[in-house]
């Protein structure tokens, strides 16, 4: 099964269903990529002074131009289309909120 939710009113909804008909004991496996806390912390403070790095010592002196290291990664339509992104604990809270989290 695969699904994407960009809508936060249907997550819960979409979670609990996925709750009911997943067999005792089946595994939900969710995969957020970017998420929220990559674009907000991993890629502003890691990714983002890695690619300067890359560029400066590597990449400029063997292809003669710079690696693209802006400030945000996104681009406008997906900002327009990522209107759900998640971070772990609000992924956390919508999954108790559906009873599909059993720690």
């Amino acid at each position: 099964m695969h699904f994407v939710c960009e809508l936060k009113e249907e997550l819960v909804t979409v979670l609990g269903e996925i709750r009911r008909v997943l067999k005792p004991g089946g595994r939900l496996i969710i995969h957020t990529a970017p998420n929220k806390q990559w674009l907000e912390l991993g890629y502003k403070y890691f990714t983002r002074y890695t690619n300067y790095v890359a560029s400066k010592l590597v990449w400029e002196i063997a292809f003669n131009t710079k690696l693209q290291y802006g400030k945000d990664p996104r681009s406008k339509s997906d900002k327009k289309v990522h209107v759900n992104e998640q971070t772990l604990k609000s992924l956390k809270r919508n999954l108790e909120k559906s009873g599909a989290l059993h720690l």
